[in-house]
C-alpha cells in the first residue's frame, strides 16, 4: 500500500516538474521575443503613429536655412525665431518667417516677411501665410511693395505665385489683382485677373 502511494506521489511530482519546466521555457521564449522586438529600429511610420500625425518630431529655435546656386553663390536665405520640424516629409512650420531672395545676375534683393510659414527643405519651397510682405528695390524702378495673405516661393523654379488678392505699390502706382505669378531673376510679374491700377502724377 505504501509502495503504491509513494509511486503515485513520485509520478505526480514528475508531472508537476514537467509542467513547471514547460512554463519556464515558454516564459523564457516570450522574453527573448520581446527583447528581439525592442531591438528593431523604429521607422518613421512607427514614430508618426506613436506621436500622432500633427505632432512635430522636434523644435528649432532661431533657425536659418540657406540655398546656393550652381556657382556656389547664395540664392535664398530663410529664417525663423521658432519652428516645428516634421522628419517624414522634411518640413518645417515657422513662426514669423523672414526671407531673402537674390536675383541671379544683378544680385538685387527680395525681402520676404509673414506671420506664418511652411518650408519644405528638399523642394526648397516656402509657403507664406497671413500678412505677407515682399519688398524689392532696383536702381531703375526704385522700391516696390507687394502685399497678400498667401504666397508660395519656389526657389528651385525661381518663381513666386498666389491665387489670393494682391496689392502692389511702388513710387508711381498702386495695382490690385487676384492671383499673380512672378519670375524672380527676370523681374516679370503676370497678373491673373480683376486687375485694377492707379497711377500717380509726379
Amino acid at each position: 500500500m505504501m509502495g503504491h502511494w509513494l509511486q503515485a506521489f513520485i509520478s505526480d511530482l514528475q508531472d508537476r516538474s514537467l509542467w513547471l519546466w514547460g512554463a519556464a521555457v515558454l516564459t523564457a521564449l516570450a522574453l527573448v521575443l520581446l527583447l528581439l522586438r525592442s531591438e528593431q529600429p523604429v521607422t518613421s511610420r512607427d514614430a508618426e503613429e506613436l506621436r500622432g500625425p500633427d505632432k512635430p518630431d522636434g523644435f528649432v529655435i532661431n533657425a536659418t536655412y540657406r540655398s546656393f546656386d550652381s556657382e556656389g553663390r547664395l540664392s535664398a536665405r530663410i529664417s525663423s525665431p521658432r519652428g516645428e520640424q516634421f522628419d517624414d516629409d522634411k518640413r518645417v512650420t515657422m513662426e514669423s518667417p523672414r526671407g531673402l531672395l537674390l536675383e541671379k545676375d544683378s544680385r538685387a534683393p527680395w525681402h520676404l516677411a509673414a506671420e506664418r510659414g511652411e518650408y519644405y527643405l528638399n523642394a526648397e519651397r516656402l509657403t507664406l501665410n497671413s500678412n505677407v510682405r515682399i519688398r524689392h528695390e532696383t536702381r531703375e524702378r526704385g522700391e516696390a511693395l507687394l502685399k497678400t495673405e498667401r504666397l508660395v516661393v519656389d526657389n528651385r523654379k525661381r518663381i513666386v505665385h498666389t491665387d489670393a488678392p494682391v496689392t502692389i505699390i511702388n513710387e508711381s502706382s498702386l495695382t490690385r489683382t487676384t492671383g499673380m505669378k512672378g519670375w524672380i531673376d527676370e523681374r516679370v510679374l503676370e497678373l491673373e485677373s480683376q486687375v485694377d491700377g492707379y497711377y500717380y502724377s509726379r
